[in-house]
């Protein structure tokens, strides 16, 4: 896996992981688990007042499904990512090696198609201005970006 060859991107990825379980925690999971969280729901409500995050504030059927996938099947691969990152150091033909790498494959392909999809819900909104679209897809971006190079390489 090239994008993951160098100690630099090793590191790069490592901290998006890290960075990740926190912004799954409490502002995605705020769309399946709704108003149960005080601290978790403010957070959110900050985040759709700055943004208009119009997905965040509808919270439509569909991506209730994408978060559920992502707190059943994600959320638990960025803590076995984090702490078994050194397994990225073994040889390539290592098993452990190969599982991992599978892992963030199938990790990617969900990751940037679902929100290939919640960006392509901007676009094809008649209510929402241009700027606003673009807005809220660069807020999207790197969790398309990022899991799509893993992906890709």
């Amino acid at each position: 896996m090239r994008s993951l060859a160098t100690p630099r991107e090793r590191s790069f990825y490592k901290w998006y992981f890290i960075v990740h379980i926190p912004v799954t925690l409490f502002v995605d999971s705020s769309v399946v688990l709704g108003e149960h969280f005080p601290v978790w729901t403010s957070l959110v409500k900050w985040h759709c007042n700055q943004s208009q995050d119009v997905l965040l504030m509808e919270k439509p059927v569909w991506l209730w499904w994408f978060v559920l996938i992502e707190l059943v099947f994600q959320l638990p691969l960025f803590f076995y990512f984090v702490l078994n990152w050194s397994i990225l150091t073994q040889p390539r033909n290592s098993q452990k090696r190969q599982t991992f790498i599978s892992l963030i494959r199938w990790y990617a392909l969900n990751a940037s198609v679902t929100t290939a999809i919640c960006i392509a819900a901007f676009w094809t909104r008649s209510d929402i201005t241009l700027a606003h679209q673009l807005q809220l897809t660069l807020i999207y971006l790197p969790t398309f970006l990022i899991p799509g190079r893993l992906l890709l390489n």
